[in-house]
This record gives C-alpha cells, sequence and structure tokens, in this order.
C-alpha cells in the first residue's frame, strides 16, 4: 500500500505508475492501492482551480506552488510523470482513494487524475468536501470531517490489504469497492466554519521537499 498528502501524496502516485509498470514486467509485485489527501499531480500548475479557488484558498497560492516547483525541478520538464503523476500512464493501477478539499487551489490535481485513472480502466473514488482546505484530514482534533475522511481512508486500506493476502493465499476475495465516476458535486459534504486562531502552515525546501510558513 502507498499513502502520502499533498506533495508526498504525488510522490506517492508517481511511484505508483512506476511499480505498476514493473509489475507488468513481471519485475514487482504490484501494489494493493495508494490512498492520499490533497495530492500535488501536476507540477505544471495547468488546472484551473489554481484560479478559480484562489481567493478562497487560506494556505496555497500558484505563486508559491511555482516557486517550489522551480527549487524542486530546477531546469526538468513539469510534464515529467515522474514528478507530475497527472501525465503517467495509468493503465493497470489498482485502486485508488483520494480526498481533497474544495476549498483549496490542488482541487483539480485530485479531480483531474481521478477522471484520468476511470478513463484508463482504474477503480478510482474521489472524496471533494465543502468547505475545506489543503490536507484537512491532519486537524482530527478539530474538525469532524478530519476523523470520517481518516476512518473512511482506514477502512479502505484494510479492505485492500486484505484483498491483496486472499490473493496471494489462491482464494477469491475481489474488492467491493465499486467503480465510480468523478462527479464536480461532493460524495460526503459537510460545512464547518474554520476559526483558527493560530494555523501555521510549514514548509521548508531541501531539495526534494518543501515546506513554507503562512500566517
Amino acid at each position: 500500500m502507498l499513502a502520502g498528502d499533498s506533495a508526498g501524496g504525488g510522490l506517492a502516485l508517481s511511484l505508483l505508475s512506476l511499480v505498476a509498470a514493473e509489475a507488468r514486467e513481471g519485475t514487482r509485485v504490484r501494489p494493493a492501492g495508494a490512498a492520499v489527501m490533497s495530492p500535488w499531480t501536476d507540477l505544471a500548475l495547468s488546472g484551473a482551480s489554481m484560479e478559480t479557488r484562489a481567493k478562497v484558498d487560506p494556505l496555497m497560492t500558484k505563486e508559491s506552488l511555482a516557486a517550489a516547483a522551480r527549487i524542486y525541478l530546477s531546469e526538468h520538464d513539469p510534464f515529467d510523470p515522474r514528478a507530475s503523476p497527472l501525465y503517467a500512464d495509468l493503465a493497470g493501477l489498482p485502486p485508488v482513494r483520494i480526498h481533497v478539499g474544495e476549498d483549496e487551489v490542488l482541487l483539480d490535481d485530485s479531480i483531474r487524475y481521478g477522471e484520468r485513472l476511470e478513463t484508463a480502466g482504474g477503480t478510482v473514488q474521489v472524496h471533494t468536501w465543502e468547505g475545506m482546505i489543503h490536507v484537512f484530514p491532519s486537524n482530527i482534533a478539530n474538525l469532524r470531517a478530519a476523523k470520517q475522511a481518516l476512518d473512511d481512508i482506514g477502512g479502505f486500506l484494510r479492505q485492500q490489504c486484505e484483498s491483496a493476502i486472499f490473493s496471494f493465499s489462491g482464494q477469491d476475495m475481489s474488492p467491493s469497492i465499486p467503480r465510480v465516476g468523478i462527479p464536480r458535486s461532493t460524495v460526503r459534504r459537510e460545512r464547518i466554519r474554520l476559526i483558527v486562531a493560530h494555523y501555521f502552515f510549514n514548509t521548508f525546501v531541501d531539495q526534494a521537499s518543501f515546506r513554507s510558513s503562512v500566517r
């Protein structure tokens, strides 16, 4: 199983495509699945939500992401699927679960990835949460939505692991996760007013990883 959030979610999905390709060649075992939160899948920053969600995202901006991408990529092509999994070959991937807030500029990174994976024949669910911000499940102490999202992710990971175990043992236990479309509407909606006295989003740029500070 692979998991990650934000830039780490993008790296998890890039690795998923790389390992799945090797699995098709018989040199690797295919992962059982991946669960990611607010993944950064497009370092070219071409999603419409970079503009349409700019006024409601309190943490991320297109400019800050562009600066981070320049440090990470240097002169490298942002459309390289190893950096931007949105442009990878998504055929033959295991089930993927995505949770993303509607009030973040990276919203379309999740929606477009889900659409492409479904088109490639994959099993994917993209859960968009109204009123939620970037990687909101990390705020489990204050948000009911965070607990619900993490419970869903935990159930997904458990089911995929159990399916993989039964598959290796030769028993038939096909995943019951449905293949679903990727609607623009939320799968689960919860309007929560966020009142934050002190919220720090830390970033630190160090070659392959970055953090920024927004108050």
